[in-house]
């Protein structure tokens, strides 16, 4: 993991610290944020595929019954 990477989300989440330390959501969404800069993907079009990643994903938790503290906790549904 990058802790510079953390620069990029700091306004929103984190600040600088240790991606060791940080949550499995927020170890990926650096290396998501990392694999999209470095494929320099449009910003646009990163959204738009990250809407149809999250519908995708919301129908496989759907189907499998899944219900995490995390999936309820951010309203997602």
């Amino acid at each position: 993991m990058f802790t510079i990477l953390t620069k990029a989300i700091s306004h929103s989440h984190v600040g600088l610290m240790s991606l060791e330390n940080a949550s499995p959501e927020l170890q990926l969404a650096v290396d998501l944020i990392y694999l999209l800069e470095c494929n320099e993907i449009d910003p646009a079009t990163a959204l738009a595929a990250l809407d149809i990643v999250k519908k995708d994903y919301q129908e496989k938790v759907q189907r499998a019954g899944v219900t995490t503290s995390l999936y309820q906790s951010t309203g997602q549904q």
